[in-house]
Formats: structure tokens, C-alpha cells, sequence
């Protein structure tokens, strides 16, 4: 209490996580899809990129040793010099089977070809707090929630990640595209070289690789009020009791390691449609009186 005025404040927060690992299976044929003793709850197995070719020397060159053909059809159906073959900029898929051919094998713990355990699909660390106070008439009020974190793979028709990677037709293109596409002056781009289709069916974007993982971990700030309430000596001779103002803000401001600020990491979190077709939250302004007589 400073003087006559009370400080009310308050302060709280909440934290969840949960996984699973299966201990009893009936699975004979050991496929890594169906359950089997060991496996964690929302496995996901992909493929192990090594980076982009910074040539066409390398390219061809690695192209030569490694039989990229299953995982890169785009790869090999281009026509036109421009796209024919395995280019500078492309992806890199590793042999890790050592059998120089990039496979899907049996899709068995026992041959599971190239892929391997690269992420978990599972949110971890489910997260929130917040904290008010009340002070000389004013009250304010604050409350983030968010997840520690949780990996997904963009579905192949997800637009608004992939862009003209998935349809060259496509109707969005955010604006800061192009500089996440690799170049001969972008060597360092996220985005491999340009190829439509590359994240449809068979394309070299479109199978689960760790390059392209995403982590869907996100802080939130869900909402933020701050109100004055007017002293009730000034309202008595109008016969007022209480008059509060105040202002509302819903999901305002959020952080997050997602590579795209055009697709919502929470929305994300909890669809079963990987291509995203939902809008974001939006942003939600309110301004109010609380009149009592």
C-alpha cells in the first residue's frame, strides 16, 4: 500500500509436456510407420540432406557417384538447358546406406534405405503465464502462452511456405520470396534453385527431409488489457457508481523459429492439414466502458 492507494498485483504460470514411447507391438514385418517396441509417439523419418550444390561441376560430379533419381524426379524430367539434370543450387540428399543409390528400402527398422528418425511431431513443453496489477484506478493485465516444441514437415500443396515450389501458378508470393531462393549471387539462400513442382508428388522438396524441418515452437502474446477506473468522487453527483475505460488487445505479437511468417505456427500445431489452408489469427482491438449505476 503506497499511502491510501492498495498495489495489487499478480503473477502466475502453467507448464505441461507428455510423451509416449511404445513398450508392446504387433508389428512382424518391423515396418517403422506401424508401432514397434521402442518407437516415440509422433516419429517422423526423413531424409538427410547435405546442403545445396554451390555448381554445376559439383553437381554432376556427386550426380555421377549417387543415384538420386527416386527422391529428385523433378531433377531428370526437366526439359529446356536451364533445368536439365542435377544443377547448382540443388539439393543434396546423403547415401547413408553407402549403396550410392538414394532409397526408401524396405521402409523397416531393419532396411529403411536412406531415411532415418529426424524429428517428433508431439508439441513439448506446453506453456503460459501471466501477470496484472491495480493501482491507483489503473488496472493492466497480461497473458503469453505458447510450445517449447514440435517438428513438422510443410504438406506439398502448403502455398504459402513453399510458393511457386509447389505451383509456379500460384496466386501468393510474399514479397520477400525470391531472397531465400539460391543464385549464383545467393549461394547462401535457404531455398534451393528454382523448380516448379519441386514440392509436389516425387519432387525433390517433397519428401520429408531434416533441411526443410520445421519447428513449430511459438510465443504468443495472447492478450494485453490495461482499463482506469474513474474515482468514485467525481461520479457520485451523476448518480455513476462505477465507470471503467479500457482497452483490449487479442494476439498481438508472436516470435517463432518457423521459416515463413505467412503460415500460423499455432494453428499448425493442431491441424491435420499440413498445407496450411487457414487463415492466422488475427489481431483484435477492442475499446470499452463498464458503466454501472
Amino acid at each position: 500500500m503506497i499511502g491510501e492507494h492498495r498495489f495489487d498485483y499478480n503473477i502466475g504460470g502453467n507448464l505441461a509436456d507428455y510423451t509416449a514411447v511404445y513398450t508392446k507391438a504387433d508389428n512382424p514385418s518391423g515396418l517403422y510407420s506401424e508401432p514397434y517396441v521402442g518407437k516415440r509417439l509422433g516419429e517422423i523419418w526423413g531424409f538427410t540432406v547435405g546442403g545445396l550444390f554451390q555448381s554445376d561441376e559439383e553437381a554432376a560430379a556427386y550426380a555421377a557417384q549417387v543415384d538420386m533419381s527416386q527422391v529428385c524426379q523433378d531433377y531428370f524430367k526437366s526439359v529446356g538447358e536451364y533445368g536439365k539434370g542435377v544443377r547448382g543450387g540443388d539439393m543434396k540428399y546423403l547415401d547413408r546406406d553407402g549403396d550410392n543409390v538414394i532409397t526408401f528400402g524396405k521402409s523397416t527398422l531393419d532396411d529403411p534405405g536412406d531415411r532415418k528418425v529426424i524429428g517428433n511431431s508431439q508439441p513439448r513443453f506446453l506453456y503460459g503465464f501471466h501477470g496484472g496489477f491495480n493501482f491507483f484506478g489503473f488496472d493492466f493485465s497480461i497473458f503469453f502462452q505458447g510450445i517449447g516444441h514440435q517438428d513438422w514437415y510443410p504438406g506439398s500443396d502448403n502455398q504459402r511456405f513453399w510458393g511457386p515450389y509447389s505451383r509456379p501458378y500460384t496466386s501468393f508470393v510474399g514479397r520477400d520470396f525470391m531472397a531465400d531462393v539460391w543464385s549464383e549471387t545467393n549461394k547462401d539462400a535457404y531455398f534451393p534453385r528454382a523448380r516448379g513442382y519441386s514440392a509436389l508428388s516425387a519432387g525433390s522438396l517433397y519428401y520429408t527431409n531434416d533441411r526443410y524441418l520445421q519447428n513449430l515452437a511459438y510465443l504468443r502474446l495472447k492478450n494485453l488489457t490495461i482499463g482506469y477506473t474513474i474515482p468514485q468522487k467525481a461520479l457520485r453527483k451523476a448518480g455513476i457508481s462505477n465507470l471503467r475505460v479500457y482497452f483490449s488487445g487479442e494476439n498481438l505479437w508472436y516470435t517463432s523459429p518457423l521459416h515463413s511468417k505467412y503460415v500460423d505456427p499455432e494453428l499448425l500445431a493442431v491441424a491435420s492439414d499440413k498445407n496450411g489452408d487457414t487463415y492466422s489469427f488475427y489481431k483484435t482491438f477492442s475499446f470499452g466502458v463498464t458503466l454501472e449505476f
